[in-house]
């Protein structure tokens, strides 16, 4: 059975995520504009902005608002290295990782209650 295509925006999509996720762009860096990348790919500008809408939802982009589209801070896989670190250094200074466990649920275990 055939793979279905990928539709040109999730391509898109795809590349600035790859490109993003492996530091190619790093926060702060700005992206080329919906008009530009549209011309140089050939396709409509909205199949571009809907590509960058969606890095935009999932943290990886930030919009200013007549200055242009940048790789924002608070990116998935930047979120998730922060994490990462810090739960290194927990186990260096000691903790286990059955205590960091018990941390978090307990966290999760009160967010959840009603104030």
């Amino acid at each position: 059975m055939e793979r279905p295509s990928l539709a040109l925006y999730e391509t898109i999509y795809l590349y600035y995520r790859r490109l993003i996720e492996s530091s190619v762009y790093k926060r702060g860096d700005m992206l080329p504009s919906v008009r530009s990348e549209a011309l140089s790919r050939g396709v409509n500008p909205t199949t571009v902005l809907r590509a960058y809408r969606r890095l935009e939802e999932e943290g990886y982009l930030v919009t200013i608002p007549k200055k242009g589209i940048y790789v924002s801070y608070g990116g998935n896989c930047e979120r998730l290295s922060y994490l990462r670190e810090e739960l290194q250094k927990l186990l260096r200074v000691g903790y286990s990782l059955e205590e960091v466990r018990e941390a978090l649920e307990s966290l999760g275990r009160r967010s959840d209650d009603p104030d």
